[in-house]
Formats: C-alpha cells, sequence, structure tokens
C-alpha cells in the first residue's frame, strides 16, 4: 500500500488534498447550462465510487506497495480482516459527509457564500478538528494545532465577507446604472418594468420563500455532519481491524453514491431552485456527454484528495490532516479570481478581505503543519 513514511513526505500529499478540495466543485460552471444539478450530482457520485476502486486496486496494492504490514495493509485483503463494525463506521461517514456537502451545495444555492461558508464550512473545520484531534491526539502539539484552527475560522469569515462587498457592490453598481436609464427614458422603464410584472412567472416554488431562520438551521446541520464524517473515519480505521484508508475510502464513496439515488430522486420532485419538478426522462435528454465528463472530473479530483488526505493521517494525526484540507476555500477562491473572473469589478472592500483570507490560510496552514510532531 502506497503511504507516506514522514512528515515530509506527508505534507505534499496534504497539500495535493488541499487543491483537489478546492478545486473539485468549480467543473460545474464547465457544465452547460442546461445540465440539471441532479444529473451533474449523480455523474460526480458514481465517479468518486469508480475512482475510489481504482486507486485501491493500484496504489492500495501490495503487490506494487509493498509495507510489509500484513493484510491490512492490502485493498483486497483487508476486507477479510477488518472487522464488521468497522465497515459500519465507514460507511456511516459517507452518509454523514454526503448528506452535509447538499446541504452545502444547497445552502450556497440559496442564500449565497457569504452565509454558507462561515456556518458550514467554519463550523466543520472547528468541530471536526476538535472532535479527530480528541480521539487521537498523539503527534500533535495542540497549541499550534488550535491556533492553526482559529487562523483557518478567521480566513472562512474573511472570505465571506469578501462575497459580501462583492454583492453590495454589484448591487449598487445595478441601481445606479438604473436610476440613470430611467431619468433618461422614464416612459421607456416604466413599460419595461410594467412588461416584466405581467410576464412574471409564478412565484408559488421561489427559494427566497424559505424562511431565513429555516436555512440557517440547515447549514448548522450541515456544519455539525461535516465535522462529524472525520471522527467516524478516525474511529473506522484505528485498531488491528481497522480499514486502511483505501478500504475506508471505498466504504465511503459507497455508502455517499447509494445515498445519493434517494437524496436526488427527492430534489428532483421538491426542486430548491424554484423550478418545477424534473421527470427522469429530463436527466438523459440533450447533449450532455460533455457536461457528464466534466462532473465526472469532479468526482476524479475530489476522491484523489479524499484518499491522499486519508493515507496522509496514517503519518500524521487526523486533525491535522483534515484542518490542512478544510482550508480548501483559499484554493476555490484562486479559481474564481484568476480562471473565472468573478471578482472583475469588486470594490476594494471586497479584495482587502480577500488579501486577509489569504493570509489567515497561509498562517494556518503553517501552524498546522508545524504541529505535526
Amino acid at each position: 500500500m502506497f503511504k507516506p513514511d514522514s512528515n515530509a513526505a506527508a505534507m505534499p500529499l496534504l497539500l495535493l488534498s488541499l487543491v483537489c478540495w478546492g478545486s473539485w466543485a468549480n467543473v460545474e460552471k464547465l457544465c452547460s447550462r442546461n445540465f440539471p444539478f441532479v444529473s451533474f450530482y449523480l455523474c460526480y457520485s458514481l465517479s468518486c465510487f469508480l475512482t475510489t476502486v481504482c486507486l485501491g486496486l493500484t496504489f492500495g496494492n501490495e503487490a506494487l506497495f509493498a509495507s510489509n504490514a500484513g493484510d491490512k495493509e492490502d485493498f483486497i485483503k483487508n476486507f477479510s480482516s477488518a472487522s464488521y463494525s468497522h465497515m459500519f463506521l465507514g460507511l456511516a461517514s459517507g452518509v454523514v459527509f454526503n448528506v452535509a456537502n447538499v446541504l452545502l451545495v444547497i445552502g450556497i444555492k440559496l442564500v449565497g457564500l457569504s452565509i454558507s461558508f462561515p456556518v458550514g464550512i467554519g463550523l466543520s473545520l472547528v468541530l471536526g478538528t476538535l472532535l479527530s484531534y480528541v480521539i487521537s491526539p498523539s503527534g500533535t502539539d495542540e497549541g499550534l494545532l488550535f491556533v492553526g484552527v482559529a487562523l483557518a475560522f478567521l480566513a472562512v469569515c474573511s472570505m465571506a465577507l469578501s462575497y459580501h462587498y462583492k454583492g453590495k457592490g454589484a448591487e449598487e453598481a445595478v441601481n445606479v446604472a438604473s436610476e440613470d436609464h430611467t431619468q433618461c427614458h422614464p416612459k421607456s422603464q416604466e413599460a419595461k418594468y410594467a412588461s416584466l410584472l405581467e410576464d412574471a412567472p409564478s412565484t408559488s416554488h421561489e427559494p427566497a420563500k424559505q424562511s431565513f431562520a429555516t436555512v440557517i438551521v440547515m447549514l448548522v446541520s450541515c456544519g455539525v455532519l461535516m465535522g462529524a464524517w472525520p471522527p467516524l473515519a478516525t474511529v473506522a480505521m484505528k485498531g488491528d481491524e481497522g480499514l486502511n484508508p483505501y478500504d475506508h475510502a471505498f466504504f465511503f464513496t459507497l455508502a455517499a453514491s447509494v445515498t445519493t439515488v434517494p437524496i436526488m430522486y427527492y430534489l428532483m420532485k421538491n426542486p430548491f431552485d424554484g423550478t418545477g419538478p424534473i421527470a427522469v426522462t429530463d436527466l438523459f435528454t440533450g447533449e450532455h456527454g460533455y457536461s457528464a465528463f466534466w462532473a465526472s472530473c469532479g468526482g476524479f479530483a475530489w476522491t484523489l484528495g479524499t484518499v491522499v488526505n486519508l493515507v496522509s493521517s496514517s503519518q500524521v494525526s487526523e486533525a491535522v490532516a483534515y484542518s490542512i484540507g478544510q482550508s480548501a476555500p483559499m484554493v476555490a477562491a484562486g479559481w474564481g479570481i484568476f480562471v473565472f473572473g468573478e471578482f472583475k469589478g469588486a470594490p476594494m472592500a471586497s479584495w482587502l478581505c480577500m488579501i486577509a483570507m489569504v493570509v489567515c490560510y497561509s498562517g494556518a496552514i503553517a501552524c498546522i503543519a508545524l504541529s505535526a510532531s
């Protein structure tokens, strides 16, 4: 089984995990606009499971990467050496994560990143790291770890403020343009608004009808669930009868893929974006091959990041591995800035918050890496 044999070898893998976790969701922007979210998530979920199997049969194969550690270190043989209780914990962690991941995506669609990230990711970062440390504290400098977690939480809040100021600046620009146009063409503007009101669709399914309290409860649930799966993974891999990282990833993605089907079926009948119900046939009509390819690439990227994070946690502590991986929003922001141009024309306050985020995340990663003694 391939795994790092020192902290120095584990850190590049953790940085790879950071990049993968911060990049996978961006592939949704490369999908066509008529590619339903349900189709995207189904392709993504299936890709996660198939990628896990491929990685297990190659990098988890003792014949290819011998570690002389017995059956536990081999992807196939570990199925017989691991206990059913550890397998169940592996499945449970997949279920918990998948529900949390779907809640996070829905939260972003409903109220945006500025609220979803500090509540969902921020809470999961703190809770997941602390619980993982309590379960497996060995080999960790708790002082540096907690300072790193605090900096990472500040970074998430800075990122949220950056998106808030960006949205506020865009809204002000639209209002100014609207006022100028109204002053120049009052009659045409009045007629335009009247036309829009006449053609406006029914708002009976509008996401805005969701109460803010309901959305916050959903995001808090997301944070708690997202923070609960790392401790479950830690327990699933502990002991002589525990799962090795590749087998844990197998049960994890298996449970996530299976639970995706009923979750997506529910979302087809009750879309969160205000549209009408989606028929099963709508998922396969049209030219979706290009979009399905990018969705599968997203699943591959996320799974690769997860496997190398789990593998690295065998050398450093699970708390260190998870907290570095959960610094992924910094990478996601980089994609948004440099590739997709999301911050073009953003106000100065937004850029200052983004700089603060990079500084805090850099300090967090440095502190957390140094805490792995």
